[in-house]
Protein backbone atom coordinates (compact mmCIF):
# COMPACT_ATOMS: atom_id res chain seq x y z
CA UNK A 1 0.00 0.00 0.00
CA UNK A 2 1.55 3.28 -1.06
CA UNK A 3 -1.14 5.93 -0.51
CA UNK A 4 -4.66 7.13 -1.03
CA UNK A 5 -5.28 8.68 -4.43
CA UNK A 6 -8.94 9.55 -4.00
CA UNK A 7 -11.55 8.71 -1.45
CA UNK A 8 -14.94 10.23 -2.12
CA UNK A 9 -18.44 9.54 -1.02
CA UNK A 10 -19.01 7.09 -3.85
CA UNK A 11 -15.63 6.00 -5.25
CA UNK A 12 -12.34 5.13 -3.64
CA UNK A 13 -9.03 4.47 -5.29
CA UNK A 14 -5.67 3.65 -3.82
CA UNK A 15 -2.24 3.23 -5.27
CA UNK A 16 -0.82 -0.06 -4.20
CA UNK A 17 2.88 -0.06 -5.06
CA UNK A 18 2.26 1.94 -8.19
CA UNK A 19 -0.86 0.09 -9.37
CA UNK A 20 -4.07 2.11 -9.51
CA UNK A 21 -6.92 0.11 -7.94
CA UNK A 22 -10.54 1.19 -8.25
CA UNK A 23 -13.03 0.14 -5.60
CA UNK A 24 -16.71 1.04 -5.74
CA UNK A 25 -18.12 1.97 -2.37
CA UNK A 26 -21.70 2.95 -1.69
CA UNK A 27 -21.69 5.13 1.42
CA UNK A 28 -25.04 5.94 2.97
CA UNK A 29 -25.47 9.65 3.73
CA UNK A 30 -26.39 8.79 7.32
CA UNK A 31 -23.08 7.02 7.97
CA UNK A 32 -20.96 8.90 10.50
CA UNK A 33 -17.93 9.51 8.28
CA UNK A 34 -16.13 12.81 8.49
CA UNK A 35 -15.15 13.07 4.85
CA UNK A 36 -14.62 16.82 5.16
CA UNK A 37 -11.74 16.14 7.55
CA UNK A 38 -10.31 13.48 5.22
CA UNK A 39 -10.41 15.79 2.21
CA UNK A 40 -9.00 18.63 4.29
CA UNK A 41 -6.01 16.43 5.15
CA UNK A 42 -5.67 15.40 1.53
CA UNK A 43 -5.57 19.08 0.53
CA UNK A 44 -2.78 19.71 3.05
CA UNK A 45 -0.66 16.92 1.53
CA UNK A 46 -1.53 17.84 -2.06
CA UNK A 47 -2.16 21.60 -2.24
CA UNK A 48 -1.68 21.76 -6.03
CA UNK A 49 -1.87 19.66 -9.14
CA UNK A 50 -4.37 16.94 -10.00
CA UNK A 51 -4.43 15.44 -6.50
CA UNK A 52 -5.08 18.87 -5.02
CA UNK A 53 -7.91 19.45 -7.47
CA UNK A 54 -9.38 16.04 -6.65
CA UNK A 55 -9.21 16.84 -2.95
CA UNK A 56 -10.90 20.20 -3.53
CA UNK A 57 -13.66 18.54 -5.56
CA UNK A 58 -14.24 15.97 -2.83
CA UNK A 59 -14.25 18.66 -0.16
CA UNK A 60 -16.76 20.71 -2.19
CA UNK A 61 -19.05 17.69 -2.54
CA UNK A 62 -18.74 16.73 1.12
CA UNK A 63 -19.26 20.23 2.47
CA UNK A 64 -22.22 21.06 0.21
CA UNK A 65 -24.41 18.20 1.29
CA UNK A 66 -27.56 18.20 -0.77
CA UNK A 67 -27.32 21.89 -1.72
CA UNK A 68 -26.70 21.72 -5.48
CA UNK A 69 -26.40 25.51 -5.79
CA UNK A 70 -23.63 25.67 -3.19
CA UNK A 71 -21.81 22.79 -4.89
CA UNK A 72 -21.99 24.51 -8.28
CA UNK A 73 -20.55 27.72 -6.77
CA UNK A 74 -17.67 25.81 -5.19
CA UNK A 75 -16.97 23.92 -8.41
CA UNK A 76 -17.01 27.14 -10.45
CA UNK A 77 -14.32 28.44 -8.12
CA UNK A 78 -12.15 25.46 -9.13
CA UNK A 79 -12.50 25.94 -12.89
CA UNK A 80 -9.23 27.87 -13.07
CA UNK A 81 -7.37 24.76 -11.95
CA UNK A 82 -8.70 22.62 -14.81
CA UNK A 83 -6.06 21.63 -17.34
CA UNK A 84 -7.96 20.69 -20.44
CA UNK A 85 -5.80 20.32 -23.47
CA UNK A 86 -5.39 18.17 -26.51
CA UNK A 87 -3.65 15.43 -24.56
CA UNK A 88 -3.85 15.94 -20.78
CA UNK A 89 -1.83 13.64 -18.54
CA UNK A 90 -3.67 10.69 -16.98
CA UNK A 91 -3.83 12.29 -13.54
CA UNK A 92 -5.29 15.45 -15.11
CA UNK A 93 -7.87 13.39 -17.03
CA UNK A 94 -8.94 11.67 -13.82
CA UNK A 95 -9.32 15.00 -12.03
CA UNK A 96 -11.31 16.37 -14.98
CA UNK A 97 -13.56 13.29 -14.92
CA UNK A 98 -14.26 13.78 -11.23
CA UNK A 99 -14.92 17.49 -11.72
CA UNK A 100 -17.41 16.97 -14.55
CA UNK A 101 -19.11 14.06 -12.77
CA UNK A 102 -19.59 16.17 -9.63
CA UNK A 103 -20.85 19.12 -11.66
CA UNK A 104 -23.19 16.87 -13.63
CA UNK A 105 -24.64 15.60 -10.37
CA UNK A 106 -25.17 19.14 -9.12
CA UNK A 107 -26.90 20.14 -12.37
CA UNK A 108 -29.07 17.03 -12.15
CA UNK A 109 -30.10 17.91 -8.57
CA UNK A 110 -30.99 21.43 -9.71
CA UNK A 111 -33.18 19.99 -12.46
CA UNK A 112 -30.97 21.07 -15.39
CA UNK A 113 -30.99 17.76 -17.24
CA UNK A 114 -29.33 19.15 -20.38
CA UNK A 115 -26.23 20.46 -18.58
CA UNK A 116 -26.09 17.30 -16.45
CA UNK A 117 -26.19 15.13 -19.58
CA UNK A 118 -23.43 17.17 -21.22
CA UNK A 119 -21.15 16.74 -18.20
CA UNK A 120 -21.88 13.01 -17.87
CA UNK A 121 -21.12 12.56 -21.57
CA UNK A 122 -17.83 14.44 -21.16
CA UNK A 123 -16.85 11.97 -18.47
CA UNK A 124 -17.92 8.86 -20.38
CA UNK A 125 -16.39 9.88 -23.72
CA UNK A 126 -13.50 12.30 -23.11
CA UNK A 127 -12.31 11.24 -19.65
CA UNK A 128 -13.44 7.63 -19.06
CA UNK A 129 -10.66 6.94 -16.54
CA UNK A 130 -11.13 5.81 -13.85
CA UNK A 131 -13.26 3.15 -15.54
CA UNK A 132 -15.76 2.85 -12.69
CA UNK A 133 -16.50 6.58 -12.90
CA UNK A 134 -16.80 6.46 -16.70
CA UNK A 135 -19.28 3.60 -16.44
CA UNK A 136 -21.35 5.39 -13.79
CA UNK A 137 -21.38 8.54 -15.93
CA UNK A 138 -22.58 6.53 -18.92
CA UNK A 139 -25.33 4.95 -16.80
CA UNK A 140 -26.44 8.37 -15.52
CA UNK A 141 -26.46 9.77 -19.07
CA UNK A 142 -28.61 6.87 -20.25
CA UNK A 143 -31.00 7.33 -17.32
CA UNK A 144 -31.35 11.03 -18.17
CA UNK A 145 -32.02 10.19 -21.81
CA UNK A 146 -34.68 7.65 -20.81
CA UNK A 147 -36.37 10.10 -18.44
CA UNK A 148 -36.21 12.94 -20.99
CA UNK A 149 -36.81 11.49 -24.45
CA UNK A 150 -36.57 14.93 -26.10
CA UNK A 151 -33.27 15.82 -24.42
CA UNK A 152 -30.58 16.81 -26.94
CA UNK A 153 -27.09 18.17 -26.34
CA UNK A 154 -25.39 20.82 -28.47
Amino acid sequence: WCGVVWCGVVWCGVVWCGVDVDVDVDVDVDVDVDVETLFGKMQKFYPQGPAGLRAAIGLAEASSGRDAGALLQKLQGLEGQLKEGLRPARSDREALAEYYFARGGAYEKKGDAKKALEDYLKVSTLYPDPAALGQRAQAKAEALRQANKDLVTE
